[in-house]
């Protein structure tokens, strides 16, 4: 029957034939055999020009944010009493009407109670649905053919509804396999909903009933799997949450675990229009209001997402259920009390369209060109960037708007700009400077050091005692031999800062932007005197990291060659080449999945340097670098980077008393002065699986220029006592042009006991 809907009358208990279902339209009156006869002609659907819009964003739990509602909207197909069609709550969406129990008349709107609230909540569901209005009984009576019902899936079906509704009972009873309506098999017609829509089928969706009992049938539909796995059985539900029950007078699946696989459930009651006039609403309630609030969440999910079938639709509206309610706890329900109570009355549970909507699985971007090939998920797809990058790529708004797919080939525009991020925060690396150098810190570092006249060595030591960096100098005629180790994240014992042995500064603390993340850096250089002022260098050293670096295997190694002239007996003037080799990085950076940097990168190095010592009280340094790389390839999101150029520079001046020692130091950190960085970003899908992309090239060079000016202070008050003090001035930090100029200031005060 029809279920109670008209918010002033209660539905009356009518008994039927088997080949009828009843409704809860107050009118009364019988179906006539005349009908039936074979000189009936066709119906003819009266269409109309779609004139509705996409509507705008969906939100899904707010993890996504899902695609915006476009192109076609979903045909769905509503077999009911009849309609008005001019009401508001059906402008715009009514794409066709038929009077299937009259083909010989085009008029759907008498007896239009029933069906124009039913039509009216699939309407003002979450997307965009264009209605088939079936008119499936006469102008008086609430008795449906049931064979009528039967014939108008597959029409509608035929006729490309995606989704069909039907708010009646008795639909669970499969016709039989002879049974016939217009010379149509009913079987066959109901079997249309298997292969319409080119193969993708339609989702058939059925009101419960309002009996309040368990569900039952003499000729069970789900004997037909492929019909029924395309099916939505809709009971009503009340209450909230954990409140959530069965209403009363809702049929419910019972212990038939058929009917459970099937069953879920929507709001008993729910606002809806009333055919009284073209602006009028009303509270109504039954299951029958139930059921066009599912049709209307499977067109939504079809809309969004096209190229899903009836199955996946169906299956997904299930699976994705809410089983809130109290009744999944209990176990006291059926016959022999040992039932789930939740499956018993509510079947998989209520749905719930925000969980359709929202990813199933883990999203990932497809490396391919099919969105079922391999694919990176989105918690692998992250990028450390060293302090060289700045923000440049993730302010880019290059990877704001990426097509990302769930399990079911569902795409969602994701904002992948926070998977990218420095490697370490600036208040964090000048923690960590504070505190090797701050006395009472366990940071603090301790230098040991011994030598003679033809060998030398040097150690570093935290608190605890470990080493953290060490070198072994050692002369043999005119070469000159330092090997050397240390922690990434320590100051290189033989960089220019530290062979021009100047005292502790805030700015020369950590290690370097390729060095910072490594486990450990070993290496051996060679000076050999080609004569009194000019000399031989060369060095090499790599490094590697097996507890710290957690995106990949990054792993690096710089080779050297180079001369040294001295200009006079205090000025030294150096310059060289290099080449550095990085596995699974750049320039320090690191990344995995979509953000991978690609096997190996090189960059061709060039430096120069001065080293001056002016007498026992003056010395100092200055150094330039520059590396150029010509196209780095990537694996992922990041296609390649072009036109690589890096720099950086520092000079210090030191002068050393009797008990003071002043220094002066300016520092700019490696930075990228140029590259262009080429995505190849996914967008979107095809319905046949292509994944459609697009390119993006972004300028990777950071807006600013971190410059470091220091000075640093110290004074020995006695044998035991020493004080000493850094000033760190800092303009545009993280080479970021807007970023505010920070101070930093350390005193330490130290006595030996």
């Amino acid at each position: 029957m029809f279920f109670p809907k008209h918010p002033l009358t209660l539905a009356l208990s009518l008994i039927v034939s088997s080949l009828a279902v009843s409704g809860c339209s107050s009118g009364g009156g019988g179906g006539s055999s005349a009908h039936n006869d074979a000189g009936r002609h066709d119906p003819v659907l009266e269409w109309a020009p779609p004139v509705k819009e996409s509507s705008g964003t969906l939100d899904s739990d707010g993890n996504a944010t899902l695609p915006v509602l476009s192109g076609e909207a979903v045909l769905v197909g509503i077999a009911d009493a009849g309609f008005r069609v001019t009401h508001e709550a059906l402008s715009g969406s009514k794409r066709a009407t038929v009077n299937l129990y009259d083909p010989s008349s085009s008029g759907v709107s008498t007896n239009a109670d029933h069906g124009t609230a039913v039509a009216s909540l699939v309407a003002g569901g979450p997307g965009d649905a264009d209605l088939i209005l079936a008119k499936v009984n006469d102008d008086t009576s609430s008795v449906t053919d049931s064979r009528l019902l039967d014939y108008s899936v597959g029409f509608l079906a035929d006729q490309g509804a995606r989704v069909i509704n039907q708010s009646y009972s008795h639909r669970l009873e499969a016709p039989s396999s002879t049974a016939t309506y217009q010379g149509v098999n009913l079987l066959n017609s109901l079997k249309q909903i298997t292969t319409s829509n080119a193969g993708k089928g339609t989702v058939y969706v059925v009101a419960a009933a309002n009996d309040g009992k368990p569900l039952t049938a003499t000729n069970p539909v789900h004997q037909y799997s492929g019909i029924f796995e395309r099916m939505l059985i809709v009971g009503g539900t009340v209450g909230e949450d954990a409140q959530l029950k069965a209403h009363a007078s809702s049929n419910h699946p019972g212990e038939d675990a058929q009917w459970q696989s099937r069953f879920l459930t929507a709001p008993w009651q729910a606002k809806a229009a009333i055919a009284t006039s073209d602006t009028s609403y009303a509270i109504w309630h039954g299951t029958s209001v139930a059921a066009p609030v599912v049709s209307a969440y499977a067109a939504a999910i079809m809309q969004l997402w096209p190229h899903l079938d009836a199955k996946q639709v169906s299956a997904l509206l299930l699976d994705t259920a809410s089983k809130s309610s109290d009744l999944y706890r209990q176990n006291t329900c059926g016959a022999a009390g040992a039932t789930n109570c939740g499956v018993y009355y509510l079947g998989q549970g209520e749905a719930d369209i925000q969980a359709a909507l929202s990813p199933q699985g883990e999203l990932s971007v497809p490396t391919g060109d099919r969105v079922e090939g391999e694919s990176h998920t989105a918690s692998q797809s992250v990028a450390q960037l060293s302090g060289a990058f700045g923000q440049a790529l993730a302010d880019s708004g290059a990877l704001s708007d990426v097509a990302m797919f769930d399990d079911l080939g569902r795409d969602y525009r994701i904002d992948l700009s926070g998977h990218v991020a420095a490697q370490s925060s600036r208040s964090e690396d000048m923690r960590l400077a504070m505190g090797r150098m701050a006395g009472a810190s366990m940071k603090a570092r301790s230098v040991v050091e011994t030598g003679g006249t033809q060998s030398g060595f040097m150690a570093r030591f935290d608190m605890s005692g470990e080493g953290v960096a060490s070198r072994f100098d050692g002369q043999l005629g005119r070469s000159h031999w330092t090997s050397f180790q240390y922690r990434g994240g320590e100051t290189s014992p033989v960089g220019p800062f530290a062979e021009a042995g100047f005292m502790p500064m805030l700015s020369f603390q950590g290690g370097s932007a390729f060095t910072r993340h490594l486990d450990s850096v070993t290496g051996l250089e060679s000076r050999y005197a080609l004569t009194e002022a000019l000399s031989l260098t060369a060095g090499h050293w790599q490094g590697d990291s097996e507890r710290q670096q957690a995106l990949s295997d990054y792993a690096v190694e710089r080779t050297d060659l180079g001369l040294n002239y001295a200009l006079t007996d205090d000025l030294t003037l150096s310059a060289g080449a290099g080449l550095v080799q990085e596995e699974n990085g750049l320039l320090g950076a690191q990344g995995s999945g979509a953000f991978d940097l690609g096997e190996e990168n090189r960059l061709t190095l060039g430096r120069v340097g001065l080293d001056y010592a002016f007498g026992d009280r003056w010395s100092g340094f200055a150094s330039y670098e520059r590396g150029h790389g010509d196209s780095v390839p990537g694996d992922g999101l990041i296609e390649r980077i072009d036109n690589l150029r890096a720099e950086e520079m520092a000079l210090g001046m030191q002068w050393r008393g009797d008990r003071h020692q002043a220094a002066l130091t300016l520092k700019q950190p490696l930075r990228l002065d140029d590259a262009t960085a080429t995505l190849d970003v996914p967008v979107g899908r095809t319905l046949d699986g292509q994944v459609v992309r697009e390119t993006r090239r972004v300028p990777l060079a950071p807006s600013g220029q971190q410059r470091d000016i220091e000075l640093g202070y110290a004074f020995q008050q006695d044998l035991l006592t020493q004080w000493r003090l850094n000033l760190l001035y800092t303009l545009e930090p993280g080479h970021d042009r807007g970023a505010d100029s920070e101070m930093a200031t350390l005193l330490n005060y130290s006595r030996t006991f």
